[in-house]
């Protein structure tokens, strides 16, 4: 059997806890510091374990050399209409610690299966949570992206290693074409130029094979937008509403991008999107409500007009069928 190996260097000893317990982050104050780092929840990995086992993955995984297996059992609650059957979470700890004591046991933890179920509920979001849990673990240490390791290794290589933390997935298809779209999923293995733009040029990496573009939020992909026109760019941002699988509806992603655009495109990128509505076709962009254009700082008002001028010339207007015969006799260009 094969499985994916997501590996990432630690320099010094963390606790197992990690895995276990929710909201134990250390990124929430960090990310304000450093806009590289993705992690703010505390609860993605453990988010992440419940929504393997209810697929029927059980994740291996090593904090240098103790090993965390994860695993179900009945629980039986007393509840209002009755006696119900529930499967609650547990861990097999083995190996050895952070102080190389021996260690076997295992822990009963306080959630159930179903936690998380509605919102978390493919596979490819735990995918993204583990592999954006090593990026942050090496941008911490003053590491990259570069260090995490991720490969497709056979049953018998799974196995603890002094000095990283190892998580191991069973190949499903879920899993094998995660891996495949890596590049659609994180700039990061793909475009790291990107990851301190904004807007830019569409990539054409769509997985769902649709037009819509790409949003991602600190180089990690949250929503691909479902839309009938073709988007002219693919954006980053720093931060976004998101839900409780990290993902983002195509209303918040629109918001978002307009505000991206308006606030931070280049002039290449403003002109390109003014020149899209010389044409007939409509764009994603072309259906972005003008209000989200309105709070913008004076520079950016005087960089979209002189762009505008340059675009198409001092005397081009922007005017209604009915008006635009007024404006062509007095010696404006409408559009």
């Amino acid at each position: 059997m094969l499985y994916i190996k997501i590996e990432n260097p630690v320099h010094t000893p963390i606790s197992s806890e990690f895995w276990t317990i929710w909201g134990t982050s250390t990124k929430r104050e960090v990310k304000n510091e450093d806009k590289r780092i993705i992690g703010q929840f505390g609860s993605g990995g453990n988010h992440s374990i419940a929504l393997c086992l209810r697929q029927g993955m059980n994740p291996i995984i090593f904090n240098e050399n103790q090993k965390l297996e994860f695993f179900t059992q009945p629980i039986e609650l007393e509840s209002i209409t009755g006696k119900e059957t529930q499967m609650q979470v547990g861990v097999s700890y083995s190996g050895k610690d952070n102080k190389g004591k021996s260690i076997k046991r295992r822990e009963i933890l306080n959630h159930t299966l179903s936690f998380g179920s509605i919102d978390w509920t493919d596979a490819c979001f735990a995918m993204r949570e583990f592999i954006s849990n090593a990026i942050d673990a090496c941008y911490l240490q003053g590491l990259d992206h570069k260090s995490v390791n991720i490969e497709i290794v056979a049953e018998h290589q799974i196995r603890a290693k002094a000095g990283t933390i190892r998580v191991f997935l069973p190949l499903t298809k879920a899993v094998q074409d995660f891996y495949n779209n890596i590049g659609s999923w994180f700039l990061h293995f793909s475009s790291p130029e990107l990851l301190n733009a904004s807007v830019f040029p569409r990539r054409n990496k769509n997985i769902q094979l649709g037009k819509g573009s790409m949003i991602y939020r600190r180089g990690v992909l949250v929503c691909e937008v479902n839309s009938k026109e073709e988007a002219i760019f693919d954006y980053n941002v720093d931060d976004i509403n998101m839900n409780e699988s990290r993902s983002v509806d195509t209303w918040n992603a629109m918001h978002k991008a307009a505000s991206c655009v308006s606030s931070y495109a280049d002039a290449k990128s403003i002109s390109k999107l003014i020149t899209s509505f010389r044409g007939k076709e409509k764009y994603w962009e072309h259906t972005f409500p003008s209000y989200y254009f309105d709070r913008i700082d004076d520079d950016r008002k005087n960089l979209w007009k002189n762009i505008w001028k340059n675009t198409n010339g001092e005397y081009a207007v922007v005017a209604s069928s009915i008006t635009s015969v007024m404006c062509k006799d007095k010696g404006y260009d409408p559009f």
